[in-house]
């Protein structure tokens, strides 16, 4: 009876590294994303200023509040 035989396994197989097919359309599709990114970004944090946590309360506003009361 024979016994078990070892399984060559890859163990110098090259992981990662530079892969032109899929490196090239990654470039491509980077430099058309970044501005929309950059413009997105931008857009999210002019929005978070209109937040009310974030409105910085004026005097009309503490005037019209003291009226109500």
């Amino acid at each position: 009876m024979r016994g078990r035989t070892h399984r060559k396994t890859r163990k110098n197989r090259k992981s990662g590294g530079f892969m032109p097919s899929v490196m090239g359309s990654f470039v491509a599709n980077a430099r058309m994303l970044t501005p929309l990114a950059i413009a997105a970004g931008y857009r999210l944090m002019d929005n978070a200023k209109q937040v009310r946590k974030n409105r910085v309360h004026t005097r009309s506003k503490a005037k019209s509040r003291r009226k109500r009361q």
